[in-house]
């Protein structure tokens, strides 16, 4: 019997670990690059980096504003975000204006082709995707980072969980 106990509480380590470790090398993926593309045959790049401090995940997306249709200007960035969620501390660096509705964090201004514009904001919420939207004469959109690094509350599970099969093996060498 209490083989049986020892080779489930092996594979629960193992399987324990093995999202442990699954989830960590997803983290270096973060910043992650994605492309936005158009109908009209123009694309920009834009990185996504999420970083969590304090009970809030900070979400920052710089884009690479090089290429647009027929040379417009920069006029809006949109992020889709769920019903609901809330962010924070919504900003950018060209003086765009944030316009934040149920659906989306919308930015309008003006950046001309050439520059690379950097928006932000904070939430409570983790996204694992994000749709973004960029107008530059005509719309490019695309799918990007919302979340890739693993949640603190998955890691403080698995180490509880650890620490009590450590626990439970050292009790049982200490009573041989």
């Amino acid at each position: 019997m209490s083989r049986r106990i020892g080779a489930i509480l092996k594979l629960v380590l193992t399987i324990g670990l093995a999202v442990f470790v699954a989830s960590m090398v997803s983290a270096t993926l973060n910043p992650l690059t994605t492309t936005l593309t158009s109908s009209y045959g123009f694309s920009d790049e834009l990185t996504a980096t999420v970083t969590y401090s304090g009970g809030l995940y900070h979400y920052l997306y710089e884009l690479s504003y090089f290429q647009s249709y027929n040379s417009g200007a920069l006029t809006l960035f949109s992020i889709n975000k769920p019903i609901g969620a809330v962010q924070t501390n919504a900003g950018n660096d060209k003086g765009f204006i944030n316009q934040p509705s149920e659906n989306s964090i919308l930015w309008s201004g003006s950046a001309s082709v050439g520059q690379i514009c950097t928006f932000w904001f904070d939430s409570i919420h983790s996204y694992t995707t994000v749709g973004v939207t960029l107008k530059g004469g005509k719309f490019a959109s695309g799918d990007t980072l919302g979340l890739i690094i693993p949640e603190p509350g998955v890691i403080a599970s698995l180490a509880i969980g650890m620490t009590g099969l450590l626990g439970f093996a050292l009790r049982k060498r200490s009573s041989k």
